[in-house]
């Protein structure tokens, strides 16, 4: 499950709607997971034609800099809530200890 600390975070960075304009001009990065040694997932806020998405999209290491991926998914932020809601329902792993 993904901590609630890491949901408020990803809720604050999404404070934004299709009117605004918050001087983005570069992806605002809320997270960044490890995923293998050559690899991870980067959670953003991004503007695509003028509009405020949420990309979550895998990025590899090419020498010293990381470029991103086709795997990921962008959605609008229009669709946070429900997102929010649905990974709500996913069961928490159960501890190995």
């Amino acid at each position: 499950m993904i901590p609630e600390t890491a949901l408020d975070a990803l809720a604050a960075a999404m404070q934004l709607t299709p009117s605004q304009d918050d001087g983005l001009r570069s992806p605002r990065v809320v997270a960044v997971l490890p995923r293998s040694d050559s690899k991870v997932v980067r959670v953003c806020v991004v503007q695509f034609k003028g509009r405020p998405k949420l990309d979550i999209r895998v990025w590899d290491q090419v020498g010293r800099r990381f470029k991103p991926t086709t795997e990921g998914v962008s959605l609008p932020l229009s669709q946070l809530k429900l997102l929010q809601a649905i990974l709500a329902k996913v069961p928490a792993p159960e501890d190995s200890q």
